[in-house]
């Protein structure tokens, strides 16, 4: 009887979230970065995921790993729980590069690649990694790198 009643209240939690979504759409690589901007006045690197529906609709952006002050390690594994415990169909990855400089590492590159190879998959579309600095961003989407 215990493990129904947790179950239902799991139930019940994801379905409030659901129902309480944000309207804030997120199409545009430009949107990621209003949305987060604020993480380039970070003295560290943090990786952000942002989890829309089938609408591009955010469902909740959160702070998966911080890092040192030029790197920051990635679990996918863990990625992916939480797009899956919170019912994303798409997501977006976002980290800031607190030198202001925004161009991709070859690891940044090799963890896109990564992601999205693993996201088809499970059938979850990662639809932008947008490094942001001082001021400006890089898309990996703009520069056709997804």
């Amino acid at each position: 009887m215990n493990e129904y009643m947790n179950g239902e209240s799991d139930f019940k939690l994801r379905f409030y979230m659901r129902e309480n979504l944000t309207e804030v759409k997120l199409c545009t690589p430009e949107a990621v970065f209003e949305e987060l901007k604020e993480i380039a006045k970070a003295d560290q690197e943090s990786l952000w995921i942002v989890m829309l529906n089938v609408k591009n609709a955010m469902i909740r952006k959160e702070m998966l790993f911080l890092g040192a002050m030029d790197n920051t390690n990635v679990d996918i594994k863990i990625v992916f729980r939480r797009l899956l415990q919170h019912g994303a169909a798409k997501f977006a990855i976002c980290h800031n590069h607190p030198s202001g400089v925004c161009e991709p590492s070859m690891d940044d590159v090799r963890l896109t690649s990564t992601l999205k190879d693993a996201g088809k998959l499970l059938d979850l579309t990662l639809i932008d990694h947008v490094i942001i600095g001082e001021n400006t961003y890089f898309s990996f989407k703009e520069k056709g790198l997804i």
